[in-house]
């Protein structure tokens, strides 16, 4: 992973290693945003995350992003939220989708 300088950083190092924190530590924060709208990515991959030229990482490709706000009062999705049977089918990447999807 590069720094700020652009130089690659061992990720085996302690310094590689508090890179890699931060990473995860900034990646959770963008998820726990989306979260908060409220909102869900619906496919975050490794491919999904990009890094920029300064290392900071970026959440992207919310293609299969949902709007959770229309919740009815039971927890259920309204029909304002709810997804269509052509993007509930197939939605995400198998390989990272949980097994009770």
């Amino acid at each position: 992973m590069g720094g700020a300088s652009g130089k690659v950083v061992d990720r085996n190092s302690e310094k590689g290693a508090l890179c890699h924190l931060q990473s995860m530590e900034r990646i959770l924060q963008a998820i726990t945003f989306v979260h908060a709208l409220p909102a869900v990515h619906g496919d975050i991959k490794l491919d999904n995350i990009l890094v920029k030229v300064d290392g900071t990482p970026v959440l992207a490709d919310f293609d299969l992003s949902r709007n959770l706000a229309g919740l009815d009062q039971q927890g259920g999705l309204g029909a304002a939220a709810a997804p269509s049977a052509t993007t509930r089918a197939g939605a995400g990447t198998e390989y990272y989708m949980p097994p009770e999807v």
